[in-house]
């Protein structure tokens, strides 16, 4: 499927169903531009995760509590080597940010 039809279905089920909160998540700079300008942005050192990896957020939710540690310098996420593995990773939610966004939105 393309991906803008995947977004664009997201947001029909949105319309559609009117839910309590939802959120829609992607990397900066790929749905600026047909979503607008997001509601949040976060990196995973801020919610106890040792690493960066800009992220945005767009919909409706309570904003998460952070729990910011240092970064460190983590090659998994900005220079993983190509390899078949190399998307999921890059993709995974990280779990400290998943943990505090379902704290903050039941």
């Amino acid at each position: 499927m393309d991906n803008l039809a995947l977004v664009d279905a997201c947001m029909r089920i949105v319309l559609v169903h009117e839910p309590r909160w939802w959120v829609l998540e992607n990397p900066v700079g790929r749905l600026n531009k047909w979503l607008g300008k997001p509601a949040m942005y976060f990196h995973p050192h801020e919610y106890g995760d040792p690493y960066t990896k800009k992220t945005a957020l767009w919909g409706k939710f309570a904003w998460p509590e952070p729990n910011p540690i240092e970064p460190i310098d983590d090659k998994r996420v900005h220079h993983a080597p190509d390899s078949h593995g190399r998307g999921y990773t890059r993709a995974e939610t990280p779990p400290g940010f998943a943990r505090a966004f379902f704290e903050a939105n039941p």
